[in-house]
């Protein structure tokens, strides 16, 4: 399985009891289309960088778990279809051994040619 985050803002208006609502809505949606390893991290309420739908500010919560791509599509379509999420993206995690691949690739790419002097 592969590692996603999914980010998502909420209106500032939502109450606390509707915003964990909705995180178990979409930790109960991963779960239930073969995800694992939900993590929920509340950022809390932050200004936009600008307006989206009116709104100035924005409560940002991070998902982090393992699934297939069927599994985000759910998590998405839950999403698409929530009143009260103004924006969501989600991303897949690097893998550890991926990023310590590419950084050896990249240095062998540089290293430079040895001559031969005759």
């Amino acid at each position: 399985m592969q590692g996603y985050d999914t980010l998502l803002i909420t209106k500032p208006t939502l109450s606390a009891l509707d915003v964990e609502g909705l995180v178990k809505k979409v930790t109960v949606s991963i779960e239930e289309f073969e995800g694992s390893s939900v993590n929920v991290d509340h950022w809390g309420v932050k200004r936009l960088a600008y307006e989206v739908e009116k709104c100035r500010e924005g409560n940002y919560i991070l998902f982090t778990y393992d699934g297939k791509a069927t599994t985000v599509a759910k998590v998405e379509e839950v999403l698409n279809f929530h009143g009260d999420v103004i924006r969501f993206m989600t991303t897949k995690q690097v893998k550890a051994a991926n990023k310590a691949a590419a950084k050896a690739a990249k240095a062998k790419a540089q290293r430079k040619p040895a001559y031969n002097q005759d």
